[in-house]
Parts: structure tokens; sequence; C-alpha cells
């Protein structure tokens, strides 16, 4: 089983789910507007972020292309989405991209940090700038 899990992390299959995903959720984002955010919102981060992205996501701030398919994919949410506080949806997302990131995880701290603030998970992105402001000195 575990070297099935192997193979499937590694296959292009897999990076074309995410990223056919990510343009499903695209796609849906055309629909702001036409349908109410308490229709979409729950079909953007639920049907798809939590039930098809995040389940194939492995180590993400240790793989540069997930952490760049998780930006494309919060840059397409409206701000008002994320303005009454994180979606309990997206709070795994803001654990794995905080300071608590594996060690060897740094060469995707800025990144993370950016992809924090348009999350508005302000705090976590500051300790996460600290982080790296004491690891360089």
């Amino acid at each position: 089983a575990a070297s099935n899990m192997s193979r499937w992390y590694a296959s292009e299959g897999r990076w074309r789910l995410l990223w056919r995903c990510c343009k499903i959720a695209k796609c849906a984002m055309k629909l702001q507007g036409r349908l109410p955010d308490a229709k979409l919102a729950p079909y953007v981060l639920t049907n798809i972020f939590h039930t098809r992205i995040a389940p194939h996501l492995r180590a993400l701030r240790l793989e540069q292309q997930e952490m760049d398919l998780v930006e494309q994919f919060i840059d397409l949410l409206p701000s008002a989405w994320l303005a009454r506080g994180l979606p309990p949806t997206l709070q795994a997302l803001c654990d794995q991209l905080g300071p608590r990131a594996p060690p060897n995880a740094g060469d995707t701290a800025k990144q993370a940090a950016k992809i924090l603030r348009k999350l508005r998970c302000f705090d976590e992105a500051q300790a996460l700038e600290q982080q790296q402001q004491l690891a360089g000195s």
C-alpha cells in the first residue's frame, strides 16, 4: 500500500487531478455575482478544496509545485470570503503553511507568508517571517 501511495504522489495523474480541480474552481468563480456566496463558497471551499485538492497534498512546504497550486487556488478566492475569519476548511492549510512547517522548508517561506497574508493569517505570517529573519542572521 505504501508503494502505491508513493507512486501516486509521484505520478502525472496526481498533478493532472490537482490542476484540473484548480481549473474547476476558477470556472466556478466565474459564477460569482450570479450565484449567492452562501452557495458558491461551500462548493469551492468544501467540494473542491477540502474534498478534492487537500487530500492529495503531500508535503506542501517541501514541494514548490504544491505551493504554486495552493497559491493559485487562494488567489481565486474573493477577500470577502476571508473577511469574517478563516473558513474551517482552510484551517489545516494555515497550519501547514505556518511556522510549524518542517525545518527544511525554508525555500518556500516567503511564498508561504504571502499566502498566509491572503488568508488573513497575519500572526502566522509574521511568525514565519521572524523565523526567516532569525535563520538569516
